[in-house]
């Protein structure tokens, strides 16, 4: 707000969000109802007290200010009618729309895609996968608004602060006293599919609802390698990056198309790796199960399936007791001394009964 620009954080039941794509997207959407981050949140029961509140959030923001900047990937997901209703509805603000978009390369995206379904527990086969029709959302992005720019990502990774402060240049925002943090919240090439083959049995979101007997929505990452589609991956879908590729380049130029598909190696996980994910993944016993049967068909030669369990065990020990030296330090941190050593005492008593029980 100290350069006149609005950049506005947005309330969404219990929740807080700089991600506008949300906002916007249940806002404009021709189906709120089946946008994966109301069913993941659990906002379908609330649905029109959600709609009715972001509507009113997003009016008073315009309504308060001259400039205001809203980012967010889902914004390009919304169909033609979405986008039609939200340029009709900044205009009749009086605003004026300037669209800045970053554009992936198709085969760069599609990984991308793939990885943050399988991430939010809605892709459930690898095997599946279809191209994303960019071209089609850049076309509609086009014949929807009066200016829209386009940039390539991937040249925006060389920019001085990366794509946010490409961005930010773009946008006429001095970057001076804006610290821009680089966050990768991608998976590792190994975790991805560890978590693909969770989800062909127990997906977080199951015919449009939130699966009881579902993975945790949570993920956590073991691996630092880069999520590609493997060589047989790749041929399944080889015909429709082709075709994507040639309409891009026709859209916006070579620069924004691919020169190669680089595809990923076979892999094998090591026994602490392998205790780790199999430690901290899932507390589900079902869940766990198939983890277990991942881990097997992937191990190196070096370690078995006693072994596995053996140092899986050993993990969760581990865990249980950084939980109780945590627990007890709370309880010395929150109770007057006198106090202090009858409670802990109690406090291991029920642990102990508790953890025997299970």
């Amino acid at each position: 707000m100290d350069q006149g620009i609005c950049y506005p954080r947005f309330t969404i039941g219990d929740r807080t969000t700089f991600n506008h794509g949300i906002p916007v997207f249940i806002l404009f959407s021709d189906q709120p109802q089946n946008y994966n981050v109301i069913i993941k949140w659990g906002l379908n029961n609330h649905l029109d007290k959600i709609v009715r509140k972001c509507e009113e959030q997003l009016d008073a923001v315009l309504d308060g200010h001259e400039s205001v900047l809203l980012s967010g990937e889902d914004v390009s997901l919304l169909p033609a009618t979405g986008l039609d209703r939200l340029n009709t509805y900044l205009r009749k603000k009086d605003y004026t729309v300037r669209v800045l978009c970053s554009v992936r390369k198709p085969y760069s995206f599609t990984c991308s895609e793939v990885q943050q379904k399988i991430r939010g527990g809605r892709l459930r086969s690898i095997e599946k996968i279809r191209v994303p029709r960019k071209s089609l959302r850049i076309k509609t992005l086009r014949d929807t608004f009066d200016k829209v720019e386009f940039f390539s990502f991937e040249k925006d990774l060389e920019y001085p602060g990366g794509p946010v402060a490409a961005l930010l240049d773009r946008a006429q925002v001095k970057k001076e006293k804006i610290e821009i943090q680089a966050v990768n919240e991608g998976l590792g090439n190994i975790t991805t599919r560890l978590y693909a083959a969770i989800n062909r049995e127990y997906p977080v979101i199951l015919h449009g609802r939130l699966n009881p007997d579902g993975r945790e929505p949570g993920v956590r990452n073991f691996d630092d390698n880069k999520f590609l589609l493997t060589r047989d991956e790749i041929a399944q879908i080889r015909a429709q990056l082709d075709r994507e590729n040639a309409k891009i380049a026709a859209l916006l130029g070579a620069e924004f198309t691919d020169s190669s598909y680089p595809f990923s190696e076979s892999f094998t996980i090591d026994l602490d790796t392998a205790a780790r994910m199999l430690t901290e993944v899932t507390e589900k016993p079902h869940v766990r199960q198939v983890v277990k049967a991942f881990l097997l068909r992937h191990g190196d030669s070096s370690w078995s399936e006693a072994d596995l369990l053996a140092a899986s065990h050993e993990a969760d020990r581990r865990i249980e007791q950084n939980r109780m030296q945590a627990d007890e330090a709370e309880i010395d941190a929150a109770t007057p001394e006198t106090g202090t050593s009858t409670l802990v005492k109690l406090w291991r008593a029920v642990r102990s009964i508790k953890k025997e029980s299970r």
